[in-house]
């Protein structure tokens, strides 16, 4: 009986795809696979035209508890910063535990690409309205490690999801399977697999 954790990326923010291999060449015949993902998008924050630096296009907000990647929408009571507009996603960068930068997608986020703040006199509370978590996990059998070559049963799990216990029926010669996110909303503060099954 083989029986192994494998944990990749925790804390890491996922607007990027990426894909994650599990080697299994040492099993006979067949696995079980235990995923436990927990995905995130933190708390709705509120500001002042008074907290928004015009100069850096930055807004401060004391100990906002986000992280790079998250993704929000803004709202007011008054008139948001010039620059900005309602009923528009914006990927969070954080600069520190008080201030995020805003981009308007996540390759000019990636790129450090901001969005160009150019007066902030409208007056109102503005807030940073976080986007519901959301995204999907999928397995895949592999005999070179990147080539997906047949999906596992049972896939296809939103990542809201706390834990789910995929079978694995090697499909021989199966060396790896691969977990893939996609859909990403949010971060992805951990992705941990556990591998248990027969060996040779």
């Amino acid at each position: 009986m083989i029986q192994q954790d494998y944990a990749w990326q925790s804390g890491v923010s996922t607007y990027v795809a990426a894909d994650y291999e599990v080697d299994v060449s040492k099993l006979h015949t067949s696995a079980y696979l235990l995923a436990t993902w927990a995905l995130s998008n933190g708390a709705d924050k509120t500001f002042t035209d008074t907290e928004v630096a015009v100069a850096d296009d930055e807004i401060t907000i004391s100990t906002h508890g986000y992280t790079s990647g998250m993704v929000a929408q803004l709202t007011t009571t008054g008139t948001l910063p010039a620059g900005l507009a309602g009923s528009t996603d914006y990927w969070i960068y954080v600069k520190d535990v008080d201030t995020i930068k805003l981009a308007t997608s996540a390759a000019n986020l990636a790129a450090g690409t901001y969005v160009n703040i150019t007066a902030a006199s409208g007056g109102g509370t503005h807030t940073v309205d976080v986007n519901t978590a959301a995204g999907t996990v999928k397995f895949w059998y592999s005999s070179d490690g990147s080539t997906k070559e047949k999906e596992v049963d049972a896939t296809g799990a939103n990542m809201a999801s706390v834990t789910k216990y995929v079978e694995i029926v090697s499909v021989l010669p199966c060396k790896y399977i691969i977990a893939e996110l996609s859909g990403v909303v949010g971060v992805v503060s951990s992705l941990n697999l556990k591998l248990q099954g027969p060996q040779d």
